[in-house]
């Protein structure tokens, strides 16, 4: 491909992208919201912008003594309370819970603290393990590949 072909068509590719720019910043705000709902709701064609409008939502928590409803014979019991906006639960294998918050400031208590330098070091050991396993792994792969097709020390 030519030079001036190729600066063609990055010249092209640059007009259409700063139209589609200018175009995306135009909008229509006579839209209905209250048409939104129902069994045949009219919803805005999707727009895409460079800094897309967010909204997030405001945290509500349940009442004091207010449980979900939850199926017969099941109970709801908090194993933990105010958490500062939670955002991701892992359950390790042990059973402990770790809650990644967002948007908390506070001081750990010494047990959380030790909790955390526990969940730390079992971390730090699983990546010891798979890197010993990778390796392992390497290696076998390694030897495979001079049995097959020689060479190597």
């Amino acid at each position: 491909m030519s030079k001036s072909i190729r600066i063609t068509r990055t010249l092209a590719l640059s007009a259409s992208a700063g139209a589609m720019l200018a175009l995306g910043a135009c909008s229509d705000n006579d839209f209905d919201l209250s048409r939104q709902f129902g069994a045949d709701p009219a919803l805005p064609e999707p727009t895409s912008s460079i800094l897309p409008a967010m909204k997030v939502a405001t945290v509500v928590g349940w009442a004091e003594g207010e449980t979900p409803t939850v199926p017969e014979g099941l109970t709801v019991t908090p194993y933990a309370q105010d958490l500062g906006n939670p955002r991701t639960v892992h359950t390790l294998p042990n059973g402990d819970v770790l809650v990644v918050q967002s948007k908390e400031a506070r001081i750990f208590s010494e047990e959380e603290v030790y909790a955390v330098e526990v969940v730390a070091m079992v971390l730090a050991e699983v990546q010891d393990e798979v890197e010993v396993q990778l390796e392992r792994a390497r290696t076998r792969r390694q030897r495979r590949n001079q049995r097959r097709f020689g060479g190597g020390p």
